[in-house]
């Protein structure tokens, strides 16, 4: 499940889709956005956790994840 959101964050970020463009939007979808760059930093977070200590990194990701 992590990778799945992990990927769709990417995917809305990636430069070929004006990934490198600020977007504003006066949507309800800047929700959704917010939430991708957060997946994406929780990822990062999650990784370098994984590096020092495993079982917390796992910990961290069931509770966030698997709610």
């Amino acid at each position: 499940m992590r990778q799945i959101l992990v990927d769709k964050a990417r995917a809305r970020h990636a430069f070929k889709r004006g990934g490198d463009q600020q977007q504003i939007s006066l949507t309800a979808a800047d929700a959704e956005q917010q939430q991708g760059a957060d997946l994406l930093a929780l990822n990062e977070a999650l990784e370098a956790l994984a590096e020092v200590d495993p079982k917390r990194s796992q910990i961290v990701e069931l509770r966030f994840l698997a709610a």
